[in-house]
């Protein structure tokens, strides 16, 4: 699939420029913030190029601040004029992943972005997402990267239970399943056990825990086409 950037750049020859060079993207433009917030509700961006100070009074710093709190997988390369040390180090500490002053090459510009890219594919590969849901495989953390008050941390083994469930979509996994994927070389746990753990990963996901389901006689699943 091929990698989204948005542009938030009110200058029409510059903007223009690297529409037509980033060919290798799928590109949107916008010179102002609101549209650029349209378009954020409309698509799933990789990498947001912006200019942190647009014509029309709006001020890059509040988009920048709004995607480190809601779409944390986006990187964010800043693309200024200010080219000061203090300028830098001020675009940088409130979030962007990337800083690159005006004027500015071509192919320098291509090798930042495809340097960020990877950075999140490399990420992602080891994330489970469903819709706004993000579940670090890394630490076992699950967020929502559109609510900044939900944050759920599960121990190893729900973790595991978790993932085994999101992995297999829909699709209903019995308790010795479950048991023989997770508990390899580990003391074997009784079945009930399983719905112990089942009520603990529930809970801990509060209004989330419902998209863990039961299918009578038959196991537990990930509710995956209705939510």
């Amino acid at each position: 699939m091929t990698a989204k950037i948005l542009i938030v750049e009110d200058n029409l020859n510059l903007s223009t420029t690297l529409y037509r060079n980033l060919t290798e993207y799928d590109v949107f433009r916008s010179a102002d913030l609101t549209r650029a917030y349209n378009y954020l509700t409309q698509h799933q961006f990789e990498v947001v190029i912006l200019d942190l100070t647009l014509n029309n009074g709006d001020d890059g710093l509040e988009l920048l601040s709004y995607l480190k709190q809601h779409e944390t997988l986006i990187k964010v390369l800043i693309l200024s004029s200010k080219s000061e040390i203090e300028d830098k180090i001020n675009g940088l500490s409130n979030g962007a992943d990337d800083y690159l002053t005006k004027p500015f090459s071509l192919i320098e510009l291509k090798l930042r972005i495809k340097n960020l890219i990877s950075v999140t594919k490399n990420y992602e590969r080891s994330c489970l997402k469903f819709k706004q849901l993000i579940f670090d495989l890394n630490n076992f953390h699950l967020y929502d990267r559109q609510d900044e008050k939900f944050s759920c941390q599960l121990q190893k083994k729900e973790g595991l239970i978790l993932k085994c469930l999101m992995q297999n979509k829909n699709l209903a996994i019995n308790k010795n399943t479950i048991i023989n994927e997770i508990w390899r070389g580990d003391k074997i746990p009784l079945l009930s056990s399983i719905d112990v753990y089942i009520r603990r990963i529930r809970k801990k996901l509060c209004r989330y825990g419902q998209l863990i389901k039961t299918r009578k006689n038959i196991g537990y699943y990930f509710d995956w086409k209705n939510n």
